[in-house]
Formats: C-alpha cells, sequence, structure tokens
C-alpha cells in the first residue's frame, strides 16, 4: 500500500540497498516510534517491551517500523546518513570490442580511445591480446561478429505490433537469418527487388559469450558477452506471401551490425533510434521491449543451443518504413557508436 495508508511501515532491505542503515555496519538501523537509532555496535537484542512499534533486528538485515508522521522525508534520511555510508562503487566502464581489415587481412581487437589493441582470438572466445597495438584510423573496420546463426525475435515493441496489425503471441516469436545477410558498418544495403516494399528495422544485437542450453532467466545474462547495433532489413511483399520470415529478411547486405559490440553495458533502459536521411523515423527506449534480454535468450536457449558468437536481434520499435536507392540510414542506441548504411539497388541476376 502507499506509505499514507498504512499505519505501520515495515522493511527488510540487504544491506546492499539499506536506505536507513550504514551500508559497511555488521548490524543496522531499528526506527522507533518517534526517532531513527542506529546502533552500529550492538549485538542483536530483542526490544524492550514498552518499544511496541519496533522489531527484533539480525546479522545483516535492517528492520523498520514507523506511523507515518513519524517517517523522515528522503531527503532527511540520505543527508543523515550520507556520512556512514560506504561509497559506491564505480561501475566498471563500457568495453568496445570489433572486427578490422589490416593490410595482413583480418583481425579483431578491443578500442581503447583511438587505438586498436590486437587479439590472439575472436573476443567472444575469451579476450587474450597479443601485445600489439594500430591506430584505428590505419584500420578499416569491419564485421564485429562471425555467429554460427542469427536468432531474431518477431512482435517485441507493443507499439510495432499495433503499427503491423499483429496480436501478442504469449511467447517471443523467433526465426533464422542467414550469417551471408550481415552487412558491416559503412556498407551498402542492396534492394533485391526494387518493386517490392522494402523496409528498415533497428535492433539491439545480443553476442553469445559461453555455450547455453536450457538457461534460466537469472542465468541468461551470464551467457552474453555483449551487444551491438543491428539492423533488420525487410521484404514486406514477400513477408507477407510466403507466411514465414526468413528468405524475405536474408537477402545479401539485409543484416547491417556494428561498428563494434560492446560490453559491461546495462542496456535495460537505453535509448533506441534510427534515422533515415537525417529525419528520425523510430524512437524508443529498450525498457518498452515485452521481453526482456535475459527471458529472449532463456527462452532460445530451450528449443536451441546457443553458442559463443551467436548473434540474436531483439525485435524493432514502432516508425518502420520504405528504403529506396539513395537513402542514408543511421541507427543508434544510447551513446554507442552508430551504425550507418547507405541504399543502393542489387545488381539484376547474372551482372
Amino acid at each position: 500500500k502507499p506509505l499514507e495508508q498504512q499505519s505501520c511501515h515495515m522493511a527488510l532491505l540487504d544491506p546492499e540497498s539499506a536506505i536507513f542503515g550504514a551500508q559497511a555496519a555488521r548490524w543496522f538501523v531499528i526506527i522507533f516510534r518517534k526517532q531513527p537509532i542506529i546502533d552500529t555496535s550492538s549485538p542483536p537484542r530483542k526490544l524492550k517491551p514498552e518499544r511496541k512499534s519496533a522489531l527484533s533486528f539480525y546479522p545483516g538485515r535492517l528492520a523498520a517500523c514507523a506511523p507515518p508522521e513519524d517517517l523522515p522525508n528522503r531527503d532527511q534520511r540520505i543527508r543523515g546518513l550520507d556520512s556512514r555510508r560506504a561509497p559506491a562503487k564505480a561501475p566498471a566502464p563500457m568495453r568496445n570490442f570489433g572486427g578490422f581489415l589490416s593490410r595482413d587481412g583480418l583481425l579483431y581487437g578491443e578500442v581503447r580511445e583511438d587505438a586498436v589493441h590486437v587479439l590472439t582470438k575472436p573476443y567472444w572466445l575469451g579476450p587474450e591480446f597479443s601485445g600489439a597495438v594500430i591506430p584505428l584510423a590505419e584500420l578499416q573496420i569491419d564485421l564485429p561478429v562471425a555467429p554460427g546463426k542469427i536468432i531474431a525475435v518477431g512482435l517485441n515493441y507493443a507499439d510495432h505490433i499495433k503499427e503491423m496489425q499483429r496480436t501478442p503471441l504469449g511467447t517471443p516469436l523467433i526465426w533464422f537469418k542467414a550469417p551471408t545477410s550481415l552487412l558491416r558498418h559503412g556498407g551498402a544495403i542492396e534492394i533485391a527487388f526494387p518493386d517490392h516494399k522494402t523496409d528498415f528495422e533497428t535492433e539491439l544485437g545480443i553476442v553469445i559469450g559461453a555455450r547455453a542450453k536450457n538457461v534460466s532467466v537469472e542465468q541468461a545474462l551470464e551467457y552474453v558477452f555483449g551487444y551491438t547495433i543491428a539492423e533488420d532489413i525487410s521484404d514486406r511483399d514477400l513477408q507477407k506471401s510466403e507466411k514465414q520470415f526468413s528468405r524475405c529478411k536474408s537477402f545479401d547486405t539485409y543484416t547491417p551490425v556494428g561498428p563494434f559490440v560492446h560490453a559491461q553495458i546495462d542496456v535495460r533502459d537505453l535509448e533506441i533510434t534510427l534515422r533515415q536521411n537525417g529525419e528520425v523515423k523510430q524512437q524508443a527506449r529498450t525498457s518498452q521491449m515485452i521481453y526482456s534480454v535475459a527471458e529472449i535468450v532463456s527462452f532460445a536457449s530451450q528449443s536451441l543451443t546457443l553458442l559463443p558468437g551467436d548473434l540474436i536481434l531483439t525485435g524493432t520499435p514502432s516508425g518502420v518504413g520504405p528504403i529506396q536507392d539513395g537513402d542514408e540510414l543511421e541507427a543508434r542506441i544510447g551513446d554507442w557508436p552508430p551504425l550507418r548504411n547507405s541504399v543502393v539497388l542489387a545488381l539484376p541476376p547474372g551482372k
């Protein structure tokens, strides 16, 4: 119930999230009827009978009970306890990995400022550094992934379901895309059938970092290496006529990805946008996904084995629209470097 509707408020908090307590202390707070009292030294004990509004408390937990009129407001609580709090741990900095073309061929590395620290093998197999460092300006950004399979998720944003005139299925809708449909940052999307309606769709991509089979939602993120920006280019004419999604979304160049893969990043609430010729066409937040990253990874692992390097596209928000020859697309997620691609017509067969 809202606090103002309760005659007595109780809370059990883990020390990591305790608002009222000193995070570093072994014993935490008791809030009595008239004023909060902090005890950081005494062992656990039973409260005196006259203090009927309070609870017993135990190691590692916080017990609180007070009537609404006596609860200090949030600002007062924070000001009163800031001096007793242990400093919060700074989040680990985001790491950026990618594939690059040098004069000697394809290599994988971690981007640090303006340089690429070269890896001995693809990062999703475990980052091991060769010791070589190459200026980013001397390399061409190539595909950051080489998946054994690409899994796509559909109908994962409510507004997109509405614009496509579909109904929610109650479970994630998944299908496969051909790995040969991948396109690097800066590459040209080639429209296979100029007379067909071909749409852009921007999506968050998941890169798997460990073999996963039948994993739970709670464990799923342990199998994720990182995330990237992706687009799911879709031939709507074929999609409607064939009633399945693989061919219409698997033409060469129909899966732009990149420019990098980002690790040690929280993707639960990031802005996702797509601009067509500078005009915003899609704009949403990843928090609007019906199925979270963990739920998608867990669901997919129940049906098949996910392997390191596999790529999962998590669905597109509303605002999808057609592309045509000469378009410039720019997809962004959060403050990551954007994915940019041009659009051209594919050469006719045999040419």
